[in-house]
């Protein structure tokens, strides 16, 4: 069969997957644009366009009065592959740091949420809430 071709399968449409130009890890596109376009395996930060780091900094009620056709002039300067290398180098930890700690906090809340409700209804006492959290660490 030549290369390409399949016989009964279904192609995968494009874009759907990117590969990290740092890790190499294959990333699914959807996971990389809600972690803010940084590889969730090495932190690398992929390349945002002016309108996707627009849309990063902006909610529904920014920028209405401005137009599409507005936006197309807007110089944007794209600083150099170098200078991007640096500047990744030196925030990526500071971005690891800052995943850790929304990962932590929903589990925390997760913790909380199960929790408190038997803790406030009297299904659960103080003791009980201890040998549960040593269980579950």
């Amino acid at each position: 069969m030549p290369v390409g071709t399949s016989k009964g399968k279904k192609s995968v449409p494009d874009g759907l997957w990117i590969k990290c130009k740092k890790c190499e890890n294959i990333i699914f596109s959807k996971e990389l644009n809600e972690n803010y376009k940084i590889c969730p395996k090495c932190g690398y930060y992929f390349t945002l366009s002016a309108k996707e780091r627009i849309t990063l900094l902006s909610d529904s009620e920014t920028f209405q009065e401005i137009s599409k056709r507005n936006f197309r002039p807007i110089p944007v300067i794209v600083p150099s592959e170098p200078i991007l290398k640096e500047f990744r180098e030196r925030t990526a930890p500071l971005y690891r740091h800052i995943v850790e700690n929304e990962r932590e906090s929903k589990a925390l809340a997760q913790l909380r949420d199960t929790l408190l409700p038997k803790l406030i209804s009297g299904e659960l006492r103080i003791k009980d809430v201890e040998q549960f959290i040593e269980r579950a660490g």
